[in-house]
């Protein structure tokens, strides 16, 4: 007989969040591109009312910025005709230079180290402030669906940041299970969403240069 494969915890409280839900409350959502946030709009549109937060800081270059913004308003659009989401889209502005000089220290790391820690670190921050300040009980990130982002080091920083913010809910999840990334990537298909080839700083986008580089050679 086959073993069953084991839930993640943070399926678990996702599915402990959802079934205690009384009504359709607001949630604030962290985005970082129109990929990422495809399948969680979908899946939260029936169950929240969506204030999506695109805090970009690290997107470089600002030309890039610009490219993942539009799509993410275009896709803002689509929830709300073929989601039936209720959906509100607040954009920060952008703070692309002093950032990256804040990540530096990692110049040379590689994706999913230190550097990158300290970035979900900085925007979950953001993003846990902005709900204080406009009130909004629930709060999560599209981060988790990524197949390149560790979804156990997001949900722990959100975990260390916590303690900080008692008035708040954290949804943890973890949006790659249950093909939630596939979901995405057929998304991304279905509406023609521009799909990004590095995470967004410079240091990514240098590693994908990299990368290139390397194949050619």
């Amino acid at each position: 007989m086959a073993r069953r494969k084991k839930v993640s915890k943070y399926v678990e409280l996702f599915d402990e969040t959802i079934k205690n839900l009384e009504g359709k409350p607001k949630i604030l959502i962290q985005a970082c591109c129109a990929p990422c946030s495809s399948a969680v709009l979908e899946l939260l549109a029936d169950k929240f009312e969506i204030v999506l937060f695109f805090n970009g800081h690290n997107i470089y270059p600002y030309a890039e910025y610009e490219k993942r913004l539009n799509e993410v308003k275009r896709l803002v659009d689509i929830a709300r005709a073929d989601f039936n989401a209720t959906i509100e889209l607040i954009v920060i502005n952008p703070q692309i230079e002093q950032y990256n000089d804040k990540l530096a220290f990692g110049a040379d790391q590689k994706e999913g180290g230190t550097r990158c820690a300290a970035c979900y670190g900085m925007r979950l921050k953001e993003t846990l402030d902005f709900a204080v300040e406009k009130k909004i009980e629930y709060v999560t990130t599209v981060m988790t669906i990524s197949r390149q982002k560790c979804s156990k080091k997001i949900n722990k920083t959100a975990e260390n940041l916590m303690p900080h913010y008692p008035q708040l809910n954290y949804v943890y999840s973890d949006f790659k299970k249950r093909h939630g990334n596939t979901r995405s990537t057929q998304l991304c298909k279905e509406y023609d969403l521009y799909q990004q080839q590095y995470c967004g700083c410079s240091y990514s986008l240098n590693e994908y240069y990299q990368r290139i580089n390397d194949k050619i050679v």
